[in-house]
């Protein structure tokens, strides 16, 4: 469904300042996929994923969408391709605060046809239904929480019933437990949905709730891994046991038997015991002039 092919990504203000922030990838994504794409700050993650929206335009290369090369298209197609084909979602809400939940969700379909227009509302309150915000209709960006914010831009992202959804480190914004809530939402759309999903991510593990990872480090992808099944959803982070190292015992002394007993050929392992506690003398006794006994001490 998505492909590039030898791409490479050069930003250059002059000969002595140019970076190459993206050196010669090719990477195919099937229709259906969710890709998670993991790296460090500077690895290219975000500028891969922008070519692959048709916002950065490559130094070289071919990036296509269902064989088409985008950089082949005019400015409105590509605009509409956008609208039409593709949802995004940033790190940041990017919600328009005079606009309610509601009103946000549905406004991608301003920007389309006229077709898409019918029933705009209602869908967009489904979808903010969906995303578990059914009573947050009405409530402005600025009444929200930040995971309640990211949800409505989910349920944006879906408006038009996109075939491919960006994310752009979509959780890095949000608490641990949030950003748990956020990636079973992601896994449920794929799941009921079959959307081609790529996210960029800083946090190895979210891998896992994906279908396919690759590692990105210096422009280049370095590492590619294919999760079983559905992936595995990690409440946390998995972590790491460390378990203390078995005692270590003495082995037991070899043994002789003779016609008198068990002669030992090595002395057994002598068990160090607290000595046993020794009662005082009774008190002295002495007798006075007066027949009286008294006890010293």
């Amino acid at each position: 469904m998505i492909s590039l092919k030898d791409v490479v990504k050069t930003y250059a203000p002059n000969k002595e300042l140019a970076v190459t922030a993206i050196n010669g990838v090719s990477l195919d994504v099937e229709r259906g996929e969710f890709l998670v794409i993991i790296g460090r700050s500077g690895s290219g993650k975000t500028t891969l994923l922008n070519l692959v929206a048709g916002l950065t335009k490559p130094t070289s290369g071919e990036v296509l969408l269902e064989s088409v090369n985008l950089w082949s298209l005019g400015d409105r197609e590509q605009s509409l391709l956008r609208n039409q084909k593709i949802g995004f979602i940033f790190q940041f809400p990017s919600l328009l605060p005079s606009l309610t939940a509601l009103e946000n969700v549905a406004l991608p379909t301003s920007f389309g046809p006229e077709s898409k227009k019918d029933g705009a509302y209602a869908r967009a309150s489904h979808l903010l239904e969906t995303v578990g915000l059914t009573d947050k209709l009405n409530a402005y960006p600025r009444q929200l929480s930040a995971g309640q914010q990211q949800r409505v831009v989910i349920a944006r992202s879906l408006m038009n019933q996109p075939e491919i959804l960006l994310a752009d480190e979509a959780t890095s914004n949000l608490d641990e437990e949030t950003e748990k809530e956020i990636m079973a939402l992601f896994q449920k759309i794929h799941a009921s949905t079959g959307v081609t999903i790529l996210m960029v991510a800083h946090s190895t593990y979210l891998a896992d709730y994906a279908t396919r990872s690759i590692r990105m480090a210096n422009g280049a992808i370095s590492a590619s891994s294919k999760v079983t099944g559905s992936g595995t959803v990690y409440s946390s982070p998995p972590t790491t046991v460390v378990t203390a190292p078995a005692p270590v015992l003495p082995p037991p002394p070899e043994k002789l038997t003779t016609g008198s007993g068990t002669v030992y050929s090595s002395p057994p392992t002598t068990v160090a015991t607290a000595p046993a506690s020794v009662p005082l003398p009774p008190p002295e006794k002495l007798t006075t002039r007066a027949g009286k006994r008294r006890i010293r001490s």
